[in-house]
């Protein structure tokens, strides 16, 4: 049954439950709509990490891009019980700048 706000309209979800549930839809199978709607939210800020991590527009680009992988490759494993899903995507991006960080140094 779909909630009602006070004035008659349908209440919106909250943005945390709405990732969740596109987060979900990519662990069932669902890699089109649910991911790209994803990745809209999360670009700009994963984006702005990667700058401040890593000082590289190239790897600031990579690392948005590695971390949807793994999100994509992850999501089975997410349990909203334990956090949000912005916790698991920048738990994922800081995890990908330390392998980012690593191997510019072997280079």
């Amino acid at each position: 049954m779909r909630r009602l706000a006070r004035d008659g309209a349908p209440e919106r979800a909250a943005p945390q439950d709405e990732d969740a549930r596109l987060l979900a839809a990519v662990a069932a199978g669902d890699d089109g709509e649910a991911l790209v709607d994803l990745y809209r939210r999360y670009e700009t800020p994963l984006y702005r990490l990667g700058l401040r991590l890593l000082k590289d527009e190239g790897m600031a680009e990579e690392l948005v891009q590695d971390t949807f992988v793994r999100l994509w490759r992850s999501a089975p494993r997410f349990d909203p019980g334990r956090g949000s899903v912005r916790t698991f995507t920048f738990v994922i991006a800081y995890s990908v700048a330390s392998d980012l960080r690593r191997r510019r140094c072997r280079t």
